[in-house]
């Protein structure tokens, strides 16, 4: 009996280290990041301060709002690529004439975020600052001089896009409140009978959920 259980000692021996048997539970490599890559999606929107630059220098400054939808592809706890999808209005006022451009705009933006205040590894209270560069695309849903509907912009506009902002995170890591600063500045000409770029100041609030 005794010469069975040294034979089975041995064997268990031999055996073992191709992991037969287990007695302990392995353990999994964490990502030394904190955070899994993962998807996330809310809603954005805030005011903004827009102007135009055309051939007699810039306009005065036009109030308007924006609005819409956002999704984040996140590949770590520091980058990741964020989509939106808004609503702008856009404009500004040249010699006493207001000009107000209304456009859908696709935002994509490469974000880099780290937390600076709270808990390791997304615990509750993180804060975390936001730095971000990006393309914009608008697309014209209506342009007006004054009164009147304006016939002289062009379809399609594109934009630089820089970000800051902050991200404060919520205790169960499922719910970022977002404050934002944007600058944009349009690189195309949208006008066609005079050089009108687009430039505007953006202060966006925002709410994004932990979809997985």
């Amino acid at each position: 009996m005794i010469r069975c259980i040294f034979i089975l000692c041995i064997l268990l021996q031999i055996i073992n280290p191709y992991k037969v048997f287990s007695f302990t539970q392995e353990k999994k490599p964490q990502d030394k990041s904190g955070e899994e890559a993962g998807f996330r999606a809310g809603i954005k929107g805030g005011l903004n301060l827009s102007f135009i630059q055309n051939n007699s220098g810039n306009s005065s400054d036009f109030n308007g709002g924006e609005g819409g939808l956002a999704m984040e592809f996140v590949f770590g706890k520091i980058v990741s690529l964020e989509i939106d999808f808004m609503y702008q209005q856009r404009g500004g006022i040249v010699s006493d004439n207001t000009r107000e451009l209304n456009f859908w705009a696709v935002p994509v933006i490469i974000k880099a975020s780290k937390p600076i205040l709270g808990g390791k590894n997304g615990d509750s209270g993180i804060l975390s600052p936001i730095l971000g560069l990006g393309i914009s695309t608008q697309f014209l849903s209506s342009a007006r001089s004054g009164n009147n509907r304006d016939s002289t912009i062009k379809n399609k506009n594109v934009s630089i896009l820089i970000l800051l902002g902050i991200k404060l995170s919520s205790g169960n890591d499922k719910t970022d409140f977002i404050f934002e600063w944007r600058y944009e500045q349009g690189l195309t000409d949208i006008g066609t009978s005079e050089v009108i770029r687009t430039r505007n100041h953006s202060i966006i609030f925002g709410t994004m959920f932990k979809i997985f």
